[in-house]
């Protein structure tokens, strides 16, 4: 065996480390690497930020539908909520987000998807929103006029009424 020439040697270094900064790259282009601090719940005034195990929002994976009760063993409060919409509203803040918002949950009728350009607004209103966001770090959202936190990265989410109000 014979030893590698120290030119050899330098080369695969370097086209080692050029590969894993170029997959970090594609990463952080792609969402799956949040970059910026500025949205972290420490650089937010308190009252801006609802903690997360108050929200209304369940993380993925989102369960599969279930049969319908019949109607006489339905609580009083799905009938009280069945008929209210919840509203949201994202806003790309700080960059651009993709967003895919359908009707109930992941397999409901699509009620928006597209490329959220920074500075832009979207309003959405059912019953339930089923909400996956690309870059989520980049978005500011609103249920019902109220702020919500959002994990950073690639995020699926359920956002009701809340039954407080």
């Amino acid at each position: 065996m014979r030893r590698p020439k120290p030119g050899d040697v330098l080369f695969w270094s370097l086209a080692t480390v050029a590969g894993v900064l170029f997959v970090l790259f594609i990463l952080i282009l792609g969402g799956v690497v949040p970059i910026d601090t500025a949205d972290s719940p420490v650089d937010r005034p308190a009252q801006a930020v609802a903690p997360l195990a108050a929200t209304t929002a369940v993380e993925e994976p989102v369960a599969r539908p279930r049969p319908a009760a019949p109607a006489e063993r339905r609580s009083s409060t799905t009938s009280k909520t069945a008929g209210r919409l919840v509203t949201v509203v994202v806003t790309a803040a700080r960059g651009d987000c993709w967003l895919a918002a359908r009707a109930g949950s992941e397999t409901g009728p699509v009620l928006e998807e597209r490329l959220l350009v920074q500075g832009e607004s979207v309003r959405l209103r059912a019953a339930r929103v089923w909400l996956s966001l690309g870059a989520s770090g980049n978005v500011d959202v609103l249920v019902d006029k109220q702020p919500r936190e959002v994990p950073a990265g690639t995020v699926a989410l359920v956002l009701a009424p809340s039954s407080t109000s």
